[in-house]
């Protein structure tokens, strides 16, 4: 059976899984080169096939993990559908001459007599499912139906069916989905079982991306930079007055905020917004707005980030430390955007009977279409057989496109590069890395998820103090934002605390831990000023190229730990084919790119 996945919304994305393996997953950001693409994955798909293998004929299914979309408004789905995407990201501030500008050259004369989506939603929903199925259709996709998933149950089968564990507890959490922010389930012999749930009138998405838009970032985009710019900051300064903004409501099974206002009365008075460009399109940002200017004035960026992220941390080992202790279940699989915040994940892990933890990979709504995907694929296996499945432990995120050194070659040529072909490229980049120089990794499929694991990177000597300002300016990033480490599976213990229950996490970079108190002076580029590292734990087995480089530099320096941060520029998405290289390379991104068995100066 073949099943496609897609997730039509921010970080657009198309799935394939095959008879219960993974085919392939690409996001649409990569080949649009617009950085979390929201809209139909339509390159993506054709590309996920191509990589399988298979004609588009041969899907058998289609899941669709966001029915809220499924009942949008007709211009929003024509906008979702445009070949960039949606034109405007709504999540932010919108500036009302472009967004009228956008929606008049959007809509036709029969939607003025849709404009009450909750009256129309379900006319909505059936015109949206034909638009859907016209343009998989143009794909020659000829499947009949689409088959909708419940957004955070998406979530849930992404963090389940992937861990490698049997039962546990899955925790969803996101900005909102379906109606949902935050979900408790639990994962047992194949099956999902939802337990509590939180409306997305509350979100901890939220709060903390209005926590980013206040200070100044870009909201569903910029969140770890607070993560980062947290451990600068000193909580205790402003925490009380966020204690409003986030809680536990008396049931002690969903959120709840003191002062929001979900009344229609109050989401028209805030239209007035719209001309100081300070209107957000969900209600809740702009009640977190009033409050933060109204509060949080005479406190530092570093303050307030450091506030808000230790009031996520304590809302959520409030809420889940008695889950843990009720249902008795010691391990944590987790996914949504709120869990793309690596340093709640090591919060997590320590707590009181946790004794392994696991994030999808690609914990934000991307990971929906390979989690409906495989959850469509279990549910087909207990129609035909009558016996429920178990996923499997993800080995790696390799599941994009790659490129053969002829492909390469000829963009090489066409750029008029100067480069030369190493049988050992490997050796060359250890060479290279020794004598710290920065180095572009173009090697194999690309990675699947918003973290950079070795074959699309940038790679430097963690032993430059001085490395972090250097690649802070080159690529345009922040200079609080600190730099991942790749170690040595055999070595990863030595320089970092990790154990059995979150090395797995590890291989993906999806958690922090501390460094060794006695190694922080070796390694200061990865080493954040809390002390703590997001480390990428690297297998020989899985991929035994990335893994040569890191041992070839340990051989050089005595040091099994290399930085390896994402190949892009801020605020474009992750290089993808040759041309995107080699277009870094020319912005002087690196000093040298190694790509495929070709190393370029």
């Amino acid at each position: 059976m073949v099943v496609l996945g897609i997730n039509p919304g921010y970080d657009s994305t198309a799935a394939l899984v095959v008879d219960g393996q993974i085919a392939a997953v690409v996001e649409e950001e990569r080949l649009s080169r617009v950085k979390m693409h929201l809209g139909f994955p339509r390159r993506a798909i054709q590309e996920a096939l191509r990589i399988a293998g298979l004609q588009a004929s041969e899907v058998d299914s289609v899941t669709f993990p966001f029915v809220d979309y499924l009942a949008a408004h007709p211009v929003i789905t024509r906008l979702l559908l445009q070949e960039k995407g949606c034109p405007f990201d709504p999540e932010n501030p919108l500036k009302p001459i472009q967004l009228l500008q956008i929606l008049i050259s959007t809509a036709k004369v029969s939607d003025l007599f849709s404009f009450s989506v909750r009256k129309s939603s379900a006319r909505n929903y059936s015109t949206n499912v034909r638009v859907y199925l016209n343009e998989l259709h143009r794909l020659g996709i000829n499947v009949t139906s689409l088959l909708p998933v419940n957004h955070h149950m998406a979530h849930a089968a992404s963090a389940y069916y992937f861990s490698g564990f049997d039962g546990c507890l899955i925790v969803t959490a996101d900005g909102c989905g379906d109606g949902q922010s935050l979900t408790v389930n639990i994962g047992k012999k194949g099956k999902i079982k939802r337990i509590y749930q939180s409306s997305s009138d509350v979100s901890a998405g939220v709060f903390y991306a209005s926590v980013t838009a206040y200070l100044g970032f870009k909201a569903h985009r910029h969140e770890g930079k607070i993560t980062g710019l947290a451990a600068f900051g000193n909580p205790s300064s402003c925490y009380d007055l966020l204690l409003p903004c986030l809680k536990l409501a008396p049931d002690n099974r969903s959120l709840k905020c003191d002062f929001q206002n979900n009344s229609w009365i109050h989401s028209v008075a805030q239209l007035k917004r719209l001309f100081s460009h300070r209107y957000f399109r969900n209600p809740a940002m702009n009640s977190y707005d009033d409050y933060f200017r109204a509060h949080l004035f005479p406190f530092s960026r570093e303050d307030i980030a450091a506030a808000a992220q230790k009031r996520l941390e304590d809302v959520f080992i409030q809420f889940l430390q008695p889950v843990i202790k009720e249902t008795g279940l010691d391990k944590l699989a987790l996914a949504g955007g709120v869990f793309g915040n690596v340093k709640l994940n090591q919060k997590l892990f320590e707590l009181e009977g946790v004794k392994e933890i696991f994030i999808h990979p690609n914990m934000g709504d991307g990971g929906n279409a390979l989690g409906s995907a495989f959850l469509a694929h279990a549910h087909h296996m207990i129609e035909k057989d009558g016996a429920s499945i178990s996923g499997f432990k993800i080995r790696d995120v390799y599941l994009g496109p790659e490129y053969l050194d002829e492909e390469i070659e000829k963009e090489l040529k066409y750029r008029k590069l100067n480069y030369r072909y190493c049988e050992n490229i490997e050796h060359i980049i250890a060479d290279q890395l020794s004598n710290k120089r920065v180095v572009g990794r173009f090697n194999g499929r690309m990675e699947y998820g918003p973290r950079a694991l070795g074959n699309r990177s940038i790679l430097a000597n963690p032993s430059d103090a001085n490395i972090n300002t250097v690649l802070n300016k080159r690529l345009h990033r922040t200079e609080f934002m600190p730099f991942a480490p790749s170690v040595l599976s055999e070595d990863a213990q030595s320089y970092f605390q990790l154990t059995d229950g979150n090395l797995h996490a590890a291989e993906f970079m999806t958690v922090t831990c501390q460094v060794h108190p006695d190694k922080r002076e070796l390694i200061p580029a990865v080493c954040h000023v809390d002390g703590t590292a997001r480390p990428n734990v690297v297998r020989q087995s899985v991929n035994p190229s990335f893994y040569k480089v890191i041992q070839e530099f340990k051989q050089r320096t005595g040091l099994g730990v290399i930085i390896n941060t994402s190949f892009n520029i801020h605020e474009e998405p992750i290089v993808c084919t040759p041309a995107d290289a080699c277009i870094a390379f020319q912005q002087k991104a690196v000093d040298a790119l190694a790509i495929g068995h070709f190393m370029v100066e």
